[in-house]
């Protein structure tokens, strides 16, 4: 059982969280408070058709959209807070994924990341 935490400490995701316009604040802010910084916001505007944002529950096209880096378990936890937490199960609330990182470009990259969780590893 430690094995298998010690590896998902030391597997990260980047994560990818959309929400609508002016929302990113508040879940940047979230995500501060347990540790995890939260890299980049960036403004984003939907290309969908008016009857597809309507069928997915989405309406504005106008969203906010947070790209961060974070260890697997820390990964798991800002699932959960944002289902939780922001109602991301339901319509229009938002949208969250991960991405494993296979590799990262060097060890300053790495260290980087160790010292945006507290060295915790």
């Amino acid at each position: 059982m430690e094995e298998e935490r010690k590896n998902t400490e030391k597997e990260f995701r980047a994560m990818c969280i959309i929400v609508k316009r002016n929302k990113g604040d508040i879940i940047a802010s979230a995500l501060r408070e347990m540790n995890i910084n939260t890299g980049c916001i960036f403004l984003g505007r939907g290309t969908a058709k008016s009857e597809l944002l309507n069928l997915f529950g989405l309406g504005d096209s106008e969203k906010d959209i947070l790209v961060t880096a974070m260890p697997l378990s820390k990964a798991e936890k800002v699932l959960e807070l944002l289902q939780t937490k922001f109602k991301f199960g339901e319509p229009g609330k938002g949208l969250a994924f991960t991405v494993k990182l296979n590799s990262l470009g060097s060890m300053a990259v790495y260290n980087l990341l160790i010292n945006n969780f507290g060295g915790k590893f």
